[in-house]
């Protein structure tokens, strides 16, 4: 499952992970970001998109204090399961 790809990803990058299956939602094409935090200070956002290839078009910020996660990785129908190696450094 493409889901398990990208939960393991996250993780090796040192985020903790939830897989939330969204068939309530409608699918949608290209893999998105949603940015809780509207911070760029501190920001993991770019090492995101980079590892997943999300382009900026494709990231969207929705502050949001009364959540626990900073942000949320949906996977798209064009979602490619190789995904760059994280950078080691």
């Amino acid at each position: 499952d493409i889901e398990l790809v990208a939960a393991e990803v996250l993780g090796e990058l040192g985020f903790t992970a939830e897989i939330i299956n969204g068939e309530e939602e409608a699918v949608q094409e290209q893999t998105t970001i949603v940015d809780f935090t509207g911070s760029s200070k501190g920001s993991s956002l770019d090492v995101l998109a980079a590892v997943f290839g999300i382009e900026s078009e494709d990231i969207s910020i929705e502050i949001n204090a009364n959540t626990d996660a900073n942000y949320r990785l949906v996977l798209g129908e064009l979602f490619n399961a190789c995904i760059k190696a994280p950078e080691r450094g």
